[in-house]
């Protein structure tokens, strides 16, 4: 593989970990061009890393309508007829003759796709323009059951967001200025928080067109991070089913909620759908470079979570590596997640009266601290 595009597949890795420097869109191939160190992802693109082979059989062509008076806008027909609503945000200097990489990146459970050029990404991801500006193309999107898409949420289903995200794949491949690694397949990586991060574990794990991920506070399993010792998280459980009214979502969600803010359990049938939401196993078919955000007073997605998926992804490419030392490398970084930690965050708008922020009050849940009850309904986290 030519060097400036190991380089550009590293550039979609580290963008979002603010490691950009030095990262090139040139395409002229120098020989000396070289990845800072402090670029190298901790668990996949070693200067030796090979893509795998990725065999794209030729989609058909995606039905995607420009939405009336919003330029950004288009709505794409899925797999199953859903309409996904997509926001398509492409570098201003990308031209089919110099396309860019893109960038896709994913919300909040309970939110639409980010449409805010200039808005700090939900949980410190990066935003539309640094990607921008660091030369890449974006997209963002409403998931199925949010904003403004059709269909019934499923909490990142492989057979349904999953195969959504594959369809903008197969959309993006399609655009003038987007490059491609080959026909059909798009040099494109994936960037989002919370839920936004189980899906790139997700997608990355079915297609092998993603050629990097950078999941923020995503989860292994939902079994042990909501239902952790066959408990249910009460308090992250009001939280995340504060949804706007025009939210759909599969009444396995509903009724888990009612069981377990009623008795602190689930019947087994809502606990077997939760866990067959993955990841999980999903994580051993990801093939490419990976860099895993996680926190380490966070009270929905644990540490171990994070812990999980990088002995998952260490082990498949270091076999003699077991758990302890997958794990021993993460808990040696907690200073620099400290550090991170502290960085000021951008003032956020005054709030009405009697009424606490969404990203407020998932903040004091995070830091183990129980806020009050909202007074109005907001989208989730």
């Amino acid at each position: 593989m030519p060097l400036s595009v190991l380089r550009r597949r590293l550039c979609l890795l580290v963008v979002p970990a603010l490691v950009a420097v030095g990262c090139s869109s040139d395409s002229s191939g120098s020989s000396d061009a070289a990845v800072p160190s402090e670029a190298t992802p901790t668990t996949g693109a070693a200067a030796g890393w090979t893509p795998p082979d990725c065999d794209v059989a030729q989609p058909e062509p995606v039905v995607a309508e420009a939405v009336p008076g919003v330029p950004s806008d288009l709505v794409v027909t899925s797999f199953d007829e859903t309409p996904i609503r997509i926001h398509w945000f492409p570098n201003p200097d990308a031209t089919e003759a110099d396309p860019a990489p893109t960038v896709l990146m994913g919300p909040g459970w309970g939110l639409a796709g980010d449409t805010e050029a200039d808005a700090v990404g939900i949980l410190g991801s990066v935003d539309i323009a640094s990607l921008r500006s660091a030369g890449y193309n974006v997209v963002t999107w409403d998931p199925r059951g949010f904003g403004a898409s059709g269909g019934v949420a499923t909490v990142n289903d492989a057979e349904r967001e999953g195969r959504d995200v594959q369809r903008i794949l197969d959309w993006a491949a399609e655009q003038p200025q987007v490059e491609l690694d080959a026909a059909g397949d798009p040099a494109v990586g994936m960037v989002g928080g919370s839920y936004g991060g189980g899906i790139q574990l997700v997608t990355a794990a079915i297609d092998c067109r993603v050629d990097a991920i950078v999941p923020i506070i995503a989860w292994n399993s939902l079994g042990t991070s909501l239902y952790k010792a066959e408990t249910v998280k009460t308090g992250w459980a009001g939280v995340l089913a504060d949804l706007p009214t025009a939210a759909v979502v599969d009444p396995h969600i509903d009724s888990a909620y009612a069981d377990g803010t009623t008795t602190g359990v689930l019947s087994d049938e809502d606990r077997d759908w939760f866990l067959s939401r993955g990841p999980a196993a999903l994580v051993e078919q990801i093939r490419v470079p990976t860099l895993i955000v996680q926190g380490t007073v966070d009270t929905l997605f644990t540490l171990d979570e994070a812990l999980t998926n990088l002995a998952i992804l260490a082990r498949d490419r270091n076999p003699d590596l077991d758990d302890d030392g997958a794990k021993a490398f993460v808990l040696a970084n907690k200073e620099a997640n400290a550090a991170m930690g502290a960085a000021p965050k951008p003032s956020a708008p005054p709030s009405p009266p009697g009424k606490v922020p969404l990203m407020q009050r998932v903040a004091q849940m995070r830091a183990g601290n129980k806020p009050p009850p909202p007074t109005t309904s907001e989208p989730g986290a």
